[in-house]
């Protein structure tokens, strides 16, 4: 690691949230494919852990974001390509979700969920983390910022 320092768990994703938006405008640019080359370790565990699925592996990309309390790497499942995703992923906070059986409104199943971004961010996280920051302090400093 360039800056020594291993930020974890949910105060480490703030600071590199900190760390992004404190980015100056004009090095954004340069920035952006090393954040999202850095989330890529996500996106492909992610896609991993939905390799029973033959529509989410192929839906997931990653994006980052410097803006307001939203900064951050993303990792983001298409919801034209896997509307499911959501669901599966359980994002409700549940962890069984209803829906009809191939479309008929009569009858309807419960389904348990699969997460696979929650299971990607819980064993890559923290190296997720590492790669990020990684990239903002050398980036930083290749161009002369301290």
């Amino acid at each position: 690691m360039t800056s020594g320092v291993r930020y974890t768990g949910v105060s480490g994703l703030r600071i590199v949230n900190a760390k992004l938006r404190d980015i100056p405008r004009e090095l954004r640019s340069t920035i952006r494919p090393r954040l999202v080359a850095a989330g890529e370790m996500l996106r492909a565990a992610a896609a991993s852990e939905a390799s029973w699925s033959t529509r989410i592996p192929a839906s997931l990309r990653v994006t980052a974001k410097f803006a307001g309390a939203r900064a951050g790497v993303f990792v983001i499942a298409s919801q034209r390509k896997a509307p499911h995703a959501r669901a599966l992923e359980g994002i409700s906070g549940n962890s069984q979700f209803r829906h009809p059986v191939f479309g008929d409104e009569e009858d309807w199943v419960s389904q348990a969920t699969r997460p696979f971004l929650s299971a990607a961010l819980a064993r890559h996280g923290d190296d997720a983390v590492d790669a990020v920051t990684d990239a903002i302090d050398e980036a930083m400093l290749t161009e002369g910022f301290h």
